[in-house]
């Protein structure tokens, strides 16, 4: 019982535990700004990079930057600058709108001449076939006139056989010709129409050689 009251004595009461020093003692700590009350070794640390002095007053650092740098920088800006405009009035030419408008109106007829180069390709195959059909017609004719004529046919229904067969003969010569013809029209309206387009497709691929010339001219002032 003795042992345990004087225990309960000592945590009771102020007791000095740290030789040395007074009960109840503070340290201030110069640039803490927290509450009072706190020991020292509570305390938070204060990086805000601000100093308190006998007023407490603020001292601001500035970052000074590279005047060599700034000046770099601007000399960039001023070369980007200068690209971007030259860009445009490159972008800006007059000549490339023509190149456009040219271009499209080539392209559309260069269509029309590829379909009137394949009408007169189509048109040269038929009129061959007719020639050839034509040409085979009539060298039978002639053989059968010939056979008649010389002579070697003597029985009369064997020869009005042949001289039906040449009137048939005719009359298919006839009409493989009107065909011919007609092949012939086809043609020459289909190759005048080609030689029309392709011409009218040269002038034009040359005002867009022209129109290339002056804006690559123009590019080249541009970029000295």
């Amino acid at each position: 019982g003795l042992a345990r009251r004087h225990r309960r004595s000592a945590l009771g009461g102020r007791v000095d535990l740290a030789p040395g020093r007074r009960a109840g003692a503070w340290r201030t700590t110069r640039g803490y700004r927290g509450a009072k009350g706190f020991r020292d070794r509570h305390r938070s640390l204060d990086l805000s990079g601000t100093y308190a002095d006998g007023n407490n007053s603020t001292k601001e650092r500035t970052l000074k930057s590279d005047p060599f740098a700034q000046l770099s920088l601007l000399d960039l800006q001023a070369q980007d600058s200068t690209l971007a405009q030259l860009t445009h009035r490159k972008n800006s030419l007059p000549e490339i709108a023509t190149i456009n408008d040219l271009s499209a109106k080539a392209a559309e007829l260069n269509g029309q001449r590829v379909e009137a180069d394949t009408q007169v390709s189509d048109l040269t195959r038929d009129q061959k076939k007719a020639d050839l059909e034509v040409e085979q017609v009539k060298s039978r004719r002639v053989r059968d006139e010939d056979r008649m004529n010389s002579g070697q046919i003597s029985n009369p229904k064997d020869l009005e056989k042949m001289q039906h067969e040449i009137v048939a003969l005719d009359r298919r010569i006839g009409t493989l010709e009107d065909e011919e013809l007609e092949v012939m029209e086809a043609l020459e309206e289909a190759q005048t129409r080609l030689d029309a387009v392709t011409s009218e497709l040269a002038e034009l691929t040359a005002k867009i050689d022209d129109a290339t010339l002056s804006r690559d001219a123009k590019v080249v002032e541009f970029d000295k």
